[in-house]
């Protein structure tokens, strides 16, 4: 039984030493090592201004243009992702390869360079002439996680790229080198809003002072928030997937004329549009093109809804508009009462009484009353002049008096009570219905000033 043993452990020692001389073979060299530290391919990724991959399934062509923006050219004409095609240029930024060999016919054929199954080919501009540079990528060597490859058909030496970079980049389908976003645009340049939805038409257009106004169904200063929001959901919509490239009857699809369109036009005079239509299967996603192109496409239904704007919601809700920090003097009326209050050069609020001196007030309870006043908000409009003089704004029940540092004011009359309690600035053609409770704070002050406690108070108490 001791010699079967010993054979047993002979077996096993030579099975190692087997498997050490095969690493060892396959093992880069320290010359090699050196080498894969060299830069097979170097361009400045700045330069690049075309580019083409060729595999077995596809190509994709792509060029950028004078704005820096790149454009697919095969397989259809349209605006390349530049954040997928930066990916992929960034890896000839340099390029590095893993490992490499030396070259011959027979390495050529072993390794599939004579019939590549990808033709990568960059052109960079250098001192205002183009050279053409290429990369045949072979078959994969699954020992190392890499393919093997040739550049610029220099056959006297094969170098190992990284798997990831071939199959992350190279080996993608040409759709996916296609911008999925429906317009490009700066938010900044956009002057003019289109809007069609089921609840209307509007119309919203910024002034020279950068504010939205609407001017159709009617004019009303405008939710700057909510047309901005707009404007930035437009420009940052993405497709969810391409449905047909060329429609002959965009009417199946409900898009002539579309349930929703939103149109953005910039002060160059160009635009961009969205058209939405029916919804694609289970209703998760709508048709959709663009005003200027053949192909539909589908957008997701939380996209559209945020389309779906009321006049309601595209009108400026707030009843002033000023920041707590800007206010430098407050007057409030409520009935016979008057509470007057100021800021002082050292930024501490001072209130005035009623024999001619003034009292230190606490500064939190203050600014948060003004803060409530500054988002007091319209939960319904009235419009209409015969209504706003039913609601008794001659003789109102509040009247706050804000200045602001800049020395204009801006004054707000409240009348009614509970859920019928009505705002109005003065000034202004309209009222709105706001919620009793967010001026609580601001009337709160006329009987309840926030007092800074002196001696004299400790003594009377």
């Amino acid at each position: 039984m001791r010699w079967r043993s010993t054979w047993v452990l002979a077996l096993i020692f030579a099975a190692l030493l087997f498997y050490l001389l095969r690493w060892e073979k396959d093992k880069p060299s320290d010359a090699e090592r050196e080498a894969s530290a060299l830069e097979v391919m170097s361009l400045d990724q700045s330069r690049i201004s075309w580019f083409r991959i060729e595999t077995e399934r596809d190509t994709v062509e792509a060029r950028r243009d004078d704005d820096g923006e790149w454009n697919l050219l095969v397989p259809i004409e349209d605006r390349a992702d530049d954040a997928r095609v930066h990916s992929l240029l960034e890896y000839f930024s340099p390029l590095r390869a893993v490992r490499i060999v030396e070259g011959s016919r027979s390495q050529q054929i072993k390794y599939q360079l004579d019939r590549p199954s990808i033709i990568a080919t960059i052109e960079p501009f250098t001192g205002g002439a183009s050279k053409r540079r290429t990369l045949l990528v072979g078959r994969r060597n699954p020992a190392f996680n890499t393919y093997y490859a040739v550049v610029d058909h220099d056959t006297s030496y094969v170098c190992l790229i990284e798997q990831e970079f071939v199959e992350g980049n190279l080996l993608r389908p040409a759709m996916w080198y296609r911008s999925r976003r429906v317009a490009n645009f700066k938010s900044e340049d956009a002057e003019r809003v289109v809007l069609i939805v089921p609840d209307g038409r509007f119309i919203i257009e910024r002034d020279a002072d950068r504010t939205w106004s609407l001017v159709e169904p009617a004019s009303f200063q405008a939710d700057q928030a909510v047309v901005n929001g707009l404007v930035s959901r437009l420009r940052t919509q993405l497709i969810a997937e391409f449905v047909l490239e060329f429609a002959d009857d965009p009417a199946k699809f409900q898009l002539e004329p579309p349930d929703v369109l939103i149109g953005i036009f910039l002060e160059d005079g160009s635009s961009h549009s969205l058209l939405v239509g029916a919804p694609a299967g289970e209703g998760d996603f709508y048709y959709a093109k663009r005003s200027t192109g053949p192909a539909i496409f589908t957008i997701s239904a939380s996209a559209r809804i945020e389309y779906l704007k009321t006049l309601f919601a595209l009108r400026e809700r707030r009843i002033l508009d000023y920041e707590t920090s800007q206010v430098s003097e407050v007057e409030i009326a409520r009935g016979d009462s008057l509470f007057a209050a100021v800021r002082d050069s050292a930024g501490t609020w001072m209130m005035a009484m009623p024999d001619g001196g003034r009292r230190e007030l606490i500064a939190y309870p203050l600014e948060s009353a003004f803060r409530n006043l500054s988002v007091l908000r319209a939960q319904e409009f009235i419009d209409d002049p015969d209504a706003l003089a039913r609601l008794g704004f001659d003789e109102p029940e509040l009247r706050v008096t804000v200045t602001l540092g800049d020395g204009t004011t801006q004054v707000v009359v409240v009348t009614g009570e509970g859920d019928r309690t009505f705002a109005r600035r003065v000034g202004a053609t309209h009222a709105g219905r706001v919620r009793a409770s967010d001026l609580e704070l601001i009337g709160g002050l006329v009987h309840h000033p926030p007092l800074v406690r002196s001696e004299g108070d400790a003594l009377s108490n």
